[in-house]
């Protein structure tokens, strides 16, 4: 009976000591900052020079598109929607940059709905993926696009973006920003058109290149990913639950269950939220969720990341 209290009272105690070591990370993979690459305007170089150039350090953005402007053929200045459904088959996100480029400001309310809803259904048709992020034209915006565009997309940006670009633009002021985003812990937004040619296009293409590699060494820092993904990211940790519902420490190994749950619609809000536990000195791990369904569990620094979309069935994660 002893024996059995006890277990119970260090069932218990255990519970209670998960409760104050689990949390979710304010970035993915508890990174200190968060950075995106966003191309606006739907340039066909952006296709065939950025984004080979990003998926060989294995970084994805987000590219804006005009879709009433989009190319049909394999010519032009602009994109053309198989090289989009391509980039976005390599996980980049084609996001809405409005139908023809219009400054909100200077129309006629009576053309938003097209430029707005009518550009994001077509992305999506062409696309086959849901359209979640729209970037305003000019950077311009008016009450009235406003309403709409929060009423259609889950992601929206305008005047907060940093501009890249320009003849005296250098990879040591985009680097400047990068650590920015570590050092205040917060999300920078690049907002890029021309590379070679176009509007505001870099003064050499080793000046992007740079930028790139520079990047990719901060990785372990900074998260990278498209716009859509971190702004949903955020969204889904401000109204998660995290629910703990069970520890233990049993023959050496420890173990934690926990649930995470979230009210927005799961269609569209599904990004993996990183679960933070402090393990110690833990060197194997394994999570297995009830029902099934992949959660990703690595070691790093004294605790257990475990990237978890929200949703049905508890979590188990057992570690020594």
């Amino acid at each position: 009976m002893l024996h059995r209290s006890l277990l119970l009272l260090t069932l218990s105690w255990s519970v209670v000591a998960a409760e104050e070591s689990v949390r979710i990370a304010t970035w993915q993979g508890d990174r200190a900052g968060a950075f995106a690459f966003t191309f606006d305007d739907g340039q066909r170089e952006q296709a065939a020079v950025a984004a080979p150039l990003l998926d060989a350090l294995g970084l994805k953005a987000t590219f804006v598109i005009n879709p009433g402007k989009t190319a049909t053929g394999s010519e032009g200045w602009f994109g053309s929607w198989d090289q989009w459904r391509a980039l976005s088959k390599n996980g980049h996100e084609i996001g809405n940059h409005s139908m023809t480029h219009p400054n909100f400001t200077q129309v006629k309310e009576e053309v938003l709905e097209g430029e707005i809803v009518g550009a994001q259904q077509l992305i999506e048709k062409e696309i086959g993926q849901p359209c979640v992020t729209f970037c305003y034209p000019f950077n311009a915006e008016s009450d009235a696009a406003r309403v709409i565009v929060k009423r259609t997309h889950a992601v929206s940006t305008s005047g907060e973006r940093k501009a890249y670009g320009g003849p005296d633009f250098t990879a040591a002021k985009a680097n400047a920003w990068v650590d920015e985003a570590i050092a205040k812990k917060s999300l920078v937004i690049a907002m890029i058109h021309g590379i070679d040619s176009g509007y505001l296009p870099f003064s050499g293409r080793a000046v992007f290149k740079d930028h790139l590699d520079y990047v990719k060494a901060k990785e372990s820092q900074v998260w990278v990913a498209p716009i859509g993904v971190i702004r949903r990211y955020e969204q889904e940790r401000m109204v998660a639950k995290l629910e703990i519902t069970g520890g233990a420490t049993i023959a050496g190994a420890k173990k934690v269950t926990f649930t995470l749950s979230c009210p927005l619609e799961p269609r569209i809000f599904s990004v993996p939220l990183t679960v933070v536990i402090a393990s110690g000195a833990a060197k194997v791990v394994t999570a297995k969720r009830e029902g099934g369904g992949e959660v990703t569990a690595t070691v790093q620094d004294g605790v257990i990341l475990c990237d978890v979309a929200p949703g049905k069935g508890a979590v188990t994660v057992t570690w020594k």
